[in-house]
């Protein structure tokens, strides 16, 4: 039902944000690009809410899961503060961030966990801060025990003595007032705690009502070698269209997101096909060549595991290289990975999508 949920609503929504994101690319009149910007932060709205029902849900079907890599716990820590910076002063909020010295960093965590737990307590605080007051990040490692501590503190509305045992329930906000006032589904709380818990750690708070509120936590992360991150600075840049060289295949069977993808190869100056199903991406790959599949999961005929084992058959049949095929899934279970991999996929790729993760996709393969 997750996975179903998911891939029904991130398609479209794939096809939203993205011919918004299309649309505004040339734009220059101002009055358009603001409203261009106000569809696409409604549609960012939209899919936040999206992504908190259905991790609640993992939640409650103890779906949930979390996955250990090597993260540059700086950089993260950097590219949040950059994000929310920014937020802040939409709102003239002033938005501190302290970081130990001694912080290291290599640590090994769930990097998109761990972003999820600190973008929600920082959206909170921000939600209940007051134009002109002040928001902290502050974090630290203990090299003894190993322990990673974080703390957002605001000097927002505060919660009530009454209220604050009852805030990480699931729909918890403070009351139907605040709901009203601030919106919002209640749930980045839960989801966050539920995270911190299931990272070893436990989600805390102090508040006093009319001065604001601090959120903190303490999880053991072991530190790493950095040698093998590598850094995503580039990635946030556009490539120049002149670095791909080689010929792609799309699998998708969603007309405006073939349009969409369709839209972004142009533009980047790649050749490619399009399938609509599996049946038509294993013809179209035994009679022609290509240097990489962008392999859709949920089609009809034929689905993108079936149709990357049929391609994966034929090249062992006829001793071929094998090409890389890269999954393009709006399956929301964090297991979703490492099942397209184990089917002979060699990367993936989350919907919805934009132009620079298709950029981030094709400098990585082709």
């Amino acid at each position: 039902f997750l996975a179903n949920m998911s891939h029904e609503i991130r398609t479209p929504m794939t096809g939203i944000l993205g011919f918004i994101e299309q649309l505004s690319k040339d734009e220059k009149d101002a009055q358009r690009l603001k409203k261009f910007k106000v569809i696409q932060n409604s549609s960012t709205t939209l899919l936040s809410i999206i992504n908190d029902i259905l991790d609640f849900s993992k939640i409650e079907s103890g779906k949930m899961d979390v996955e250990y890599h090597k993260v540059n716990i700086k950089e993260l820590l950097d590219n949040i503060y950059a994000i929310f910076i920014s937020l802040a002063k939409e709102k003239n909020i002033n938005f501190k961030k302290i970081t130990q010295e001694n912080l290291p960093e290599c640590v090994l965590v769930d990097e998109v966990r761990l972003k999820q737990i600190i973008s929600n307590l920082l959206h909170n605080a921000i939600k209940f801060t007051s134009e002109g007051g002040e928001i902290r990040l502050e974090s630290s490692y203990d090299k003894k025990t190993n322990m990673f501590n974080l703390c957002v503190e605001d000097s927002g509305i505060g919660i009530s003595k009454d209220k604050i045992d009852n805030i990480f329930d699931a729909f918890g906000q403070e009351d139907n007032t605040t709901t009203r006032r601030f919106g919002g589904t209640g749930l980045g709380l839960t989801i966050s705690s539920y995270l911190v818990k299931i990272m070893k750690g436990e989600l805390k708070v102090k508040s006093v009502i009319g001065k604001g509120s601090s959120f903190y936590f303490s999880m053991p992360l072991s530190e790493c070698s950095l040698k093998k991150i590598s850094s995503n600075k580039n990635n946030e840049k556009k490539l120049s269209v002149a670095s791909f060289k080689g010929k792609v295949l799309v699998v998708e069977d969603n007309k405006t997101n073939c349009l969409l993808i369709g839209m972004i190869l142009d533009d980047l100056k790649v050749e490619y096909d399009i399938a609509n199903d599996g049946v038509q991406a294993v013809d179209k790959f035994v009679n022609n060549k290509y240097d990489i599949v962008l392999m859709d999961e949920n089609m009809p005929n034929m689905n993108g595991i079936e149709a990357t084992k049929r391609i994966r058959a034929f090249e062992k049949e006829h001793s071929l290289n094998s090409i890389t095929i890269v999954a393009v899934t709006a399956n929301a279970l964090s297991r979703d990975r490492e099942r397209f991999l184990e089917a002979g996929m060699d990367d993936y790729l989350s919907k919805p999508y934009t132009e620079n993760d298709i950029v981030t996709i094709l400098q990585k393969h082709l």
